[in-house]
């Protein structure tokens, strides 16, 4: 399934195939989210793949967030999500915290 990207108040659910075929689009989700919400958080659960183009601009997000002052929340991503990360050697964890 192609990835879909719905922004309800300060929810972005991400759902469908996170790939590089849907970098952009991602992105500006993500960047609409920053610039919307005040407390952002985005739900992983419906991601059903994923690929290092989704992990970095998740990882994006949380630093510009963080940046702004606006913490970013992740949710949902103990499966599909958690997985491409450990096959990068990695956890959503640490790759959410930059290995701290």
């Amino acid at each position: 399934m192609d990835a879909q990207f719905q922004i309800r108040e300060d929810l972005l659910d991400v759902a469908g195939e996170l790939d590089l075929s849907c970098a952009e689009a991602f992105r500006d989700a993500l960047v609409e989210l920053l610039e919307k919400a005040a407390h952002p958080h985005v739900d992983v659960s419906g991601v059903e793949s994923c690929d290092l183009s989704g992990l970095q601009l998740l990882r994006a997000a949380v630093v510009s967030g963080e940046a702004q002052g606006t913490p970013v929340v992740v949710t949902g991503g103990d499966g599909v999500v958690d997985e491409a990360c450990r096959r990068l050697g990695s956890s959503l964890g640490e790759l959410l915290q930059g290995g701290r």
